[in-house]
């Protein structure tokens, strides 16, 4: 009987972390966090995004573009160790994204552009002139890794 009442609390325990570890990306760094993001110049979670089903992934609903797609986090329990922002828009009737990755710890970008099956690093400033030229304004605190 006790060996049985060991497995279900390692089972609730279990069960209770990954709960927390799903809804801590929406509860804590979810749009509540919007103004730290303005602060550290890191993209915000728009009006218009939803939250994908595993709480640490918001999309953009509009298929307009050009856009800001989606917004991904990456954390280890208590912090966001990477912000994910991609955008997409159109060049030459195919759809290119970049794919931006904020470094908390080190408040730098590591940003790439996927277009016509390659993928190159760019600098954040030629990611800004890209989405500019697409009439995508986007506030970003340009520190490259």
């Amino acid at each position: 009987m006790k060996k049985y009442l060991v497995f279900a609390l390692i089972g609730v325990v279990i069960l209770v972390i990954g709960v927390y570890k799903n809804f801590i990306g929406y509860i804590r760094y979810g749009k509540s966090f919007n103004d730290t993001r303005r602060e550290l110049g890191v993209p915000i979670i728009e009006e218009n995004f939803r939250p994908n089903d595993d709480y640490l992934m918001w999309y953009n609903e509009q298929r307009v573009y050009p856009r800001h797609a989606v917004k991904l986090l990456s954390t280890n329990w208590l912090s966001i160790d990477i912000e994910q922002d991609n955008f997409e828009f159109i060049k030459d009737s195919t759809v290119v994204t970049a794919y931006c990755y904020y470094h908390h710890e080190e408040k730098c970008y590591n940003i790439y552009l996927s277009e016509g099956g390659s993928e190159r690093k760019i600098s954040c400033k030629t990611l800004l002139k890209l989405l500019d030229d697409q009439g995508l304004s986007v506030k970003i605190n340009c520190k490259d890794c």
